[in-house]
């Protein structure tokens, strides 16, 4: 052992001076680096705290005059701005037309002097009368119907609102008075807890139809009752029925909607005579018929009609699945639809449905990723983008004189380039 040792002693004694051989210093970094500007910029806010584009600030600081008009650059938030005079303790700077609230910043010779925060007005600014604070929490908010009386409904993945308060929060849909304070007149409770609620709609005796990915409400169901649609009363309650199945001393309580969807259902619209387009995820709607037994007769048994829809429907006003809507009858079942994608849509005021996505045809006719479709939910020839979008279009509406306004990922559009 003791010569094992011996030579590793050795080794290192022979290595170290040739490690220390190879060493060598290089240049002190900092041996370039510039003089202080011996410039100051006060962070303190601006008078007035709101600026708008084309309006003239006043920065505060000393020794601004050290340098040239042209060696001072003043960003808002980014955006260079222009300096129109300069003195001693004073910049006069013009607000640029793109500015954005953010940080104000001083750049000399490369140096970058932060400056105060400020805030930007512009066409759209935060309505102070809105008692929306701090919101919806716990989740995102997916979608907001404003209502005919003034109020709003909101649904989406949150779990409390404003901090209502209520023992069980406000899980995924919740309506705001006008003012955007809570209508506490309507409590969803439990509600959709850890779930995802895409779209809600008001229907026209005051229930609410809501959609999304969730399958029970306020645990209140027995399972497959509720799968991604159901109705609620104008207070949040749900719409109801009572069952009796032979097997049981007292009757079941069960969804009054009996109609489920195999995925998620992203948006609902209705048309002028009350019939509902329903688009999302789904390829099939189910039918429960409740209240029966197995052919045992030990069991609880729902019977399941089964209709194959492809990522889109259309619910009669009396909430029945509408068979004339891109449905063959004869086959029957529901026509291919997309092969791809809607991951948004739009109904117009002629009743014709606007989808996009990432699909290319509509029942294997050319579509680019836009489509109109008419009342019988087929592709309307009238409506044609050509080439198209060369990659996914996430979100669409219409602007004021009808003309089609989208974004998502694509770069060229009918060869056109087009930045998103």
């Amino acid at each position: 052992m003791c010569k094992y040792y011996s030579i590793g002693i050795l080794l290192c004694c022979i290595l170290l001076p040739a490690c220390r051989k190879g060493l060598e210093l290089g240049a002190y970094p900092y041996e370039s680096s510039k003089d202080a500007l011996n410039v100051k910029l006060s962070t303190e806010a601006l008078r007035p705290a709101i600026s708008a584009p084309g309006a003239t600030v006043t920065l505060s600081g000393s020794s601004f005059d050290n340098y040239k008009k042209e060696e001072l650059l003043v960003k808002f938030n980014g955006e260079p701005a222009e300096v129109l005079n300069v003195t001693a303790t004073r910049l006069e700077v013009k607000v640029p037309q793109r500015a954005s609230s953010g940080l104000i910043t001083l750049t000399i010779n490369k140096q970058v002097l932060p400056g105060p925060l400020h805030q930007i007005s512009g066409a759209v600014s935060q309505d102070a009368v809105f008692k929306s604070f701090p919101g919806a929490t716990g989740g995102a908010v997916s979608a907001i119907r404003f209502q005919n009386d003034g109020k709003y409904i909101i649904v989406g993945t949150f779990t409390d609102y404003d901090n209502s308060g209520d023992a069980d929060g406000m899980n995924g849909m919740a309506r705001l008075n006008s003012d955007g304070s809570i209508d506490r007149t309507f409590r969803t409770r439990r509600g959709f807890r850890s779930s995802i609620v895409s779209d809600a709609l008001q229907l026209m005796d005051g229930r609410y139809l809501v959609a999304g990915s969730f399958s029970n409400y306020r645990a209140r169901f027995i399972p497959n009752a509720v799968q991604n649609i159901i109705t609620l009363n104008s207070d949040g309650s749900p719409d109801s029925m009572l069952v009796q199945s032979p097997l049981r001393d007292k009757p079941d309580t069960l969804p009054l909607l009996n109609l489920g969807f195999d995925a998620q259902v992203n948006k609902l619209h209705q048309q002028s005579d009350g019939k509902i387009i329903l688009t999302g995820l789904f390829r099939r709607v189910y039918r429960n018929t409740f209240g029966g037994v197995t052919a045992d007769g030990l069991r609880d048994s729902i019977k399941v009609d089964t209709f194959h829809v492809n990522y889109l429907a259309r619910l009669n006003a009396d909430l029945t699945l509408d068979t004339t809507f891109n449905y063959d009858k004869n086959l029957p079942t529901g026509r291919p639809s997309v092969n791809g994608v809607i991951f948004d849509s739009y109904l117009t005021g002629e009743d014709q449905l606007m989808i996009a996505g990432s699909f290319t045809t509509f029942n294997g006719t050319p579509a680019a990723r836009i489509a109109r479709l008419d009342t019988l939910g087929m592709l309307d020839p009238e409506f044609n983008v050509g080439v198209g979008p060369d990659n996914d279009v996430r979100s669409i509406d219409q602007l004021p004189d009808g003309r089609v306004v989208a974004s998502g990922n694509f770069i060229n559009v009918s060869g056109n380039v087009r930045k998103k």
